[in-house]
């Protein structure tokens, strides 16, 4: 590896880190003693190092977050050398190679990630200890969320945002307005989660999107735009264009989330010469745009595409505006048009078809249901015989089993007619199904609405205006 005055042996290096983890795992004569586990975006960090300033550090970037992920820990090794030298680097050269990255400034301070392991070493010298911006920006927060992106979430060059439970990434190119389209909505009532990075996840068959909450970050000539924010000062970065980083903390009309449950993917397009829309486009627009912050290594994109087919799965469309109240109106009208889509499971046969109710709920989950319900086999009046002719033509060998199954659901009859009884059955099997539907519903996130009010998910009644005189 060469640029800047770097000159360092990459299969050296990997033999260093190689040697590093080993010493670690061994027990190393190194003073390794204190970690410390954060949670960024709720994913498990473990920092073990030998200077208690690596973990005050890694606080201010990441103590905000609480754990949401029961998953093994991504490590980072930080060993602080006092031997290395007193001069702080310049900005370090970051490569990829076989499945690891290095972050490199100079051979007294580098970081070597194993993205497919999880794990990563570094070592540094006491001036990148003393300089915490450079420490934090440029050697702990990239290796972390170099970690994350490559195991746990796929990053999307995106603002999020959410208004009436429907979550919203906006994407576009860099000066689109996705911090001022993030900043004004918050101001306007939505939910605020990022301004322009965010990570998206496909938790449980959720597609879930998580980021900073906790800062906005604004161009310079934006603040005309919004002149409570006018006195603010420039933000010391080490690299990217001039900003003005503002806490939300410092925002009291700012409601912010750690999480987005993800509906819609918006193309920003401000200053169009179209007139004020939203247009449907394809989804290889969005599958480019996503892959363009992939870690360019093989292996590592073959994880970061397994989040691609639900992003892909999203709605998405080109919103074309000139002012924020066009773009307000539109996304408002998109959130209030939004239909809850569900699942209904029907006809329930036990001992038949009642095995495939997982799958079923999982596939219907990962397209967007947020409800389900199921109901028993109903056999109303000359349906039955047919039924149980055509049933023992078809499964001779089970359909002795499967018709007893059904009457012990039916209280020994093959259907009923009750009114609150002809969807649902009882009986010690039939109660094993109804777990079996409420598990997976609650592991799924489906019917979470009700949770708590006693409505059952395998029940409906249509409203009526006698609805009372059956209660």
């Amino acid at each position: 590896m060469r640029g800047d005055s770097i000159d360092i042996d990459i299969s050296e290096m990997k033999g260093r880190y190689q040697l590093e983890t080993d010493n670690i795992a061994g027990a190393s004569t190194r003073d390794l003693m204190q970690s410390l586990t954060l949670y960024p975006f709720g994913f498990p960090v473990e920092i073990m190092t030998n200077s208690s300033e690596i973990l005050e550090s890694a606080k201010r970037s990441w103590g905000h977050y609480k754990s949401k992920f029961s998953l093994p820990p991504l490590k980072l090794t930080v060993e602080v050398d006092s031997n290395g030298g007193l001069e702080r680097p310049s900005a370090p050269i970051v490569r990829v190679w076989d499945g690891v990255l290095f972050i490199v400034a100079d051979p007294n301070n580098m970081i070597v990630c194993n993205l497919l392991k999880g794990d990563a070493y570094g070592w540094i010298n006491q001036a990148s200890l003393v300089d915490d911006r450079y420490l934090r920006y440029y050697l702990l927060e990239a290796t972390v969320l170099s970690l994350i992106s490559a195991s746990r979430a796929t990053p999307v060059h995106a603002a999020c945002l959410s208004l009436n439970g429907h979550g919203f990434l906006l994407c576009g190119d860099s000066g689109a307005g996705k911090s001022s389209i993030a900043y004004a909505a918050a101001q306007a009532g939505w939910s605020y989660l990022s301004d322009d990075a965010t990570y998206v996840a496909n938790c449980a068959g959720k597609l879930l999107a998580f980021g900073n909450s906790h800062q906005m970050r604004f161009r310079p000539e934006t603040l005309t735009l919004f002149p409570e924010l006018s006195a603010k000062k420039i933000t010391p970065r080490f690299a990217g264009k001039p900003s003005v980083e503002v806490p939300t903390a410092d925002m009291r009309e700012v409601s912010i989330v750690d999480e987005v449950k993800l509906d819609y993917a918006i193309f920003l397009k401000r200053g169009s010469s179209l007139p004020a829309q939203l247009l449907p486009i394809r989804p290889e627009v969005i599958r480019e745009y996503v892959a363009s912050t992939f870690i360019p290594t093989l292996e590592v994109q073959r994880l970061q595409e397994r989040n691609m087919e639900y992003i892909l799965a999203l709605q998405h469309f080109d919103l074309h505006y000139n002012t924020f109240e066009e773009a307000f109106d539109l996304l408002e009208e998109l959130a209030k048009a939004g239909i809850d889509v569900g699942i209904g499971i029907a006809p329930v046969i036990l001992s038949m078809n009642d095995s495939h109710i997982p799958d079923l709920l999982k596939r219907a989950s990962e397209a967007g249901a947020k409800k389900a319900f199921f109901n028993l086999l109903r056999l109303p009046g000359n349906v039955a015989p047919y039924f149980e002719q055509r049933l023992r033509e078809r499964l001779p060998t089970k359909a002795d089993r499967i018709l007893s199954r059904l009457r012990e659901a039916r209280g020994g009859k093959l259907n009923s007619s009750q009114f609150g009884e002809r969807m649902r059955g009882k009986g010690e099997q039939w109660e094993m199904v109804v777990r079996l539907f409420e598990m997976h519903c609650k592991r799924l996130g489906l019917n979470q609405e009700h949770a708590g009010t006693g409505l059952k998910a395998n029940t409906f009644r249509r409203p009526t205006a006698q609805q009372n005189l059956f209660e």
